[in-house]
């Protein structure tokens, strides 16, 4: 996947930029937002324009465009990539009947969720350590 971004917008007063990305499948046109277009043709708001503040003194060349590749929304334009594609299963039918139901999770429910599991590595022996080094420099 080929992304491709611009800078679109300048708020000096706000100190940010906002920045748009789209790739070869998704279009600035079809991820546009309305029907409302610049002098130039392109839409006014896409929805992958991103807000990015910049720092003090504003980033510059390379460092600017770091930023802003830093900032791309690369698995939500995977996904809609992905949306497109015929031949990926992308039926939501089984999520309508959970719209507007409201679910209650306690603190130590989300700390279970967001928290990966402790990684419990097995002691190894000098030989083994050894053995596993070689297998890298090959």
């Amino acid at each position: 996947m080929n992304i491709h971004y611009k800078i679109v917008e300048l708020w000096p007063d706000d100190h940010l930029i906002v920045a748009r990305y789209w790739t070869d499948k998704l279009t600035e046109e079809m991820l546009a937002s309305d029907s409302n277009r610049k002098e130039n043709g392109t839409p006014v708001r896409c929805r992958t324009d991103i807000s990015i503040n910049l720092s003090v003194p504003p980033q510059e060349g390379e460092e600017l465009d770091k930023l802003i590749i830093k900032n791309t929304p690369f698995k939500w334009l995977e996904i809609l990539e992905s949306v497109i594609d015929p031949n990926v299963n992308t039926d939501t039918s089984h999520i309508v009947s959970l719209v507007e139901v409201k679910k209650t999770i306690d603190e130590n429910t989300f700390k279970k969720v967001i928290t990966p599991p402790i990684m419990i590595v097995p002691e190894l022996q000098e030989s083994e350590i050894e053995e596993l080094l070689k297998g890298l420099k090959n």
